[in-house]
C-alpha cells in the first residue's frame, strides 16, 4: 500500500502518550512520539510537524541521511556528546544505557587524539595505512602508554562502525588495523597498612572520603563510581 509523505497512524503508549507510526523516504516505517497525553492535543502536534515538513523527522534529518564525501569533523561533531550523539541513541532505543562518565571519556579520546589528525579529512578517503600511522605515533607524540593509544583507537573505530551502518562509507577502515602490544604488569594489592592510611587521611572531602572507601571496599573503578546515582 502505497504511504505518502504525510500519512500517519495514531496510537497509545502504555505510559499514555500518543504516538503515531510514519514513513520515510526509503518507504520504511518510524514510529514517533507527540509526548501529549490527549488525543487532540497529539492531533495538533502532528499537524503543526506536518505543516512544517517535519512528521518523519520532528528534530530535523538525522546525521546518517547527510551526503557522502562530508569532512570527518562535521559527520562526528556530536558523537560522545550527551543527548546528541546518534549512536548513543540508538543504543538507549535498544535498550543500551552508556554511562555519562563513558561518553566523556571517549569524547575527549575524539577531541584530544582524533580530531587533530583526522578532522579536516574526507570520511571515505581515510585509509587504513593513516590509522596505523596515526596509532604508532600516539605514545611518543602525547607522551601516553600503548593502552591508552589503544582505547583510542577502539574509541575511532566504534565511530567507523555506525559510518558503515549510516551507509556513509562501506567498509571501517580500522578493522585493518593492528592494536599496540601491551606490556601488562602485575599490580599488587594493597597491605593492610596501606588500607588503614587509606581510611585514616584526611581528604577535606567527604565526597572523596567516601568515594576512595567504596572503590577500596567494592573493587569499583573510577567511572563506576562517578556515575553512581542516588537511586543506586
Amino acid at each position: 500500500m502505497y504511504k505518502d509523505a504525510n500519512y500517519y497512524t495514531l496510537y497509545k503508549r502504555d505510559n499514555g502518550k500518543w504516538s503515531y507510526y510514519c514513513y520515510d523516504e526509503e518507504g520504511k516505517r518510524r514510529s514517533r512520539s507527540t509526548n501529549q497525553k490527549t488525543k487532540g492535543k497529539a492531533i495538533e502536534v502532528i499537524n503543526a510537524r506536518i505543516a512544517d515538513g517535519k512528521l518523519v523527522y520532528p528534530d530535523g534529518p538525522p546525521i546518517r541521511y547527510e551526503r557522502k564525501g562530508m569532512l570527518f569533523r562535521e559527520y562526528f561533531r556530536d558523537f560522545y556528546l550527551e543527548d546528541k550523539c546518534p549512536m548513543a541513541e540508538i543504543d538507549r532505543k535498544r535498550g543500551i544505557e552508556n554511562t555519562r562518565a563513558w561518553q566523556q571519556v571517549c569524547r575527549a579520546y575524539l577531541r584530544k587524539y582524533i580530531m587533530p589528525d583526522f578532522g579536516d579529512k574526507v570520511i571515505s578517503e581515510i585509509t587504513p595505512y593513516m590509522i596505523q600511522s596515526w596509532l604508532l605515533d600516539i605514545p611518543e607524540k602525547f607522551g601516553v602508554v600503548a593502552n591508552t593509544a589503544n582505547k583510542a583507537y577502539t574509541t575511532l573505530s566504534k565511530m567507523f562502525d555506525f559510518a558503515v551502518y549510516a551507509d556513509v562509507i562501506t567498509d571501517n577502515p580500522c578493522k585493518k588495523v593492528k592494536r599496540l602490544k601491551v606490556n601488562d604488569k602485575a599490580r599488587d594489592a594493597f597491605t593492610m597498612d596501606q588500607v588503614r592510611q587509606l581510611f585514616s587521611y584526611e581528604w577535606g572531602s567527604l565526597l572523596i572520603a567516601m568515594a576512595v572507601k567504596m572503590a577500596a571496599l567494592t573493587g569499583m573503578r573510577q567511572g563506576e563510581i562517578r556515575s553512581l546515582m542516588w537511586e543506586n
